[in-house]
């Protein structure tokens, strides 16, 4: 029995933990550690006093947050010291201190591919079916920038003077965020650093792994069946109820119980707390959960933040999350991935001196990928998938 966990250019700091739902008894043996407020000679000094055993092979995380000026050397003690690796950037906690995970699996192995992960859903756009026409038929065909192209070359088509033949700006298409190496993503492999691909660590043997949603019903015994989606989007549930209704109503009775959203600023749903829609097993227990982006009282229709459509006879389940609630920490025998609640705020991280405590903790806006039977990917804030070590 193996397990992969991996990072991919295109799901940049997701985390894939490809595992058995069936626990073992043997232990993996892995060393587990955080550096908090990380600087170049606690980093060397930890990795000298803790040196790798041989045919072992170690993951890190280094926070965005950590100086520039420090990530240079930093890095060459994890190559120097860690000479089977893979590595990637995470993200702090907002106000958190900059931080350095490793973690040290015996007789495991490093791999890379140049594949990468799904692009993004294109959230909320469904477009009614319609006949087709000449114009979408023409689309079948191989586009001018194509053709060029084949023939000749992205320097052809590049030109200024390639007139009708350059491609126009793409709508949707978000640009890549550059760390402080300069390079749209990061990911390190033993002794290189690439911008694209993916990268992974296989583990001969692990326990069970752990996913905490960090969310609660509105209602200890509210479940309903989709009736009606379209991709992404969430139209109806069983005997025609209209989604968004039920979720303003369940807001609503929170609210009038005084909790859950601010009384002050008017009637409408508070800035406390975030929604979801759990999708459930046969057995009841979630199995996936995606947040709720917007919706429409008069129509009625969800949208999700999914990369999957949903499908009739889903038993679905309405969710909250106190935006208040405690980030995840590490926690000595444990490898932890986070998902961190997204925010516009920019925070520099606490300064303090370095602390090296047990366990194993990267987190990011980006979530997870998590597999226990099938994939899924978790952006919850405060979702955490847990491997005992």
């Amino acid at each position: 029995m193996i397990a992969s966990i991996g990072w991919s250019a295109r799901d940049v700091l997701r985390r894939r933990l490809s595992l058995s739902p069936r626990p073992i008894q043997r232990s993996l043996s892995a060393r587990a550690h955080t550096i908090f407020s990380p600087t170049p000679a606690a980093v060397e000094a930890f990795l000298a006093g803790n040196p790798a055993p041989a045919q072992s092979s170690s993951l890190y995380l280094l926070s965005t947050s950590i100086p520039p000026s420090d990530l240079s050397p930093i890095l060459a003690s994890l190559q120097k010291h860690l000479s089977s690796s893979v590595g990637s950037f995470c993200t702090s906690s907002p106000g958190g201190p900059s931080s350095l995970s490793i973690v040290t699996f015996p007789e495991a192995r490093t791999w890379r591919s140049d594949l990468s992960g799904r692009p993004p859903p294109e959230v909320g756009r469904w477009h009614r079916p319609r006949e087709e026409t000449a114009e979408d038929r023409k689309g079948r065909s191989e586009g001018e920038g194509l053709q060029v192209q084949k023939t000749d070359s992205w320097d052809k088509l590049w030109e200024p003077d390639a007139g009708s033949l350059r491609i126009p700006d793409l709508d949707g298409v978000d640009r890549p965020d550059v760390d402080e190496s300069g390079r749209p993503h990061t990911l390190i492999h033993n002794q290189q650093i690439f911008s694209s691909g993916s990268v992974g660590l296989v583990i001969p043997s692990t326990g069970r792994a752990e996913v905490d949603f960090a969310v609660q019903p509105f209602s200890p015994h509210a479940k309903y069946s989709v009736e009606m989606a379209r991709g992404n989007m969430l139209l109806t549930l069983a005997v025609g109820k209209n989604p968004t209704t039920v979720l303003l109503s369940a807001i609503r009775q929170r609210r009038l119980q005084g909790l859950g959203v601010k009384q002050k600023g008017g009637k409408g749903p508070g800035k406390d707390e975030d929604f979801h829609l759990a999708l459930l097993h046969k057995n009841g227990e979630i199995r996936e959960l995606v947040k709720i982006l917007a919706g429409d009282p008069s129509r009625g229709a969800l949208s999700l933040d999914t990369e999957d459509s949903l499908v009739p006879g889903q038993r679905v389940r309405f969710m909250r999350r106190s935006k208040s609630a405690a980030p995840a920490q590490p926690t000595n025998g444990q490898l932890t991935f986070a998902a961190l609640p997204r925010s516009d705020e920019v925070t520099e991280a606490t300064p303090g001196d370095p602390l090296v405590v047990d366990g194993f903790l990267g987190a990011s806006e980006a979530g997870f990928i998590f597999r226990i039977g099938r994939s899924a990917v978790c952006t919850a804030g405060h979702a955490k998938v847990v491997l005992q070590l």
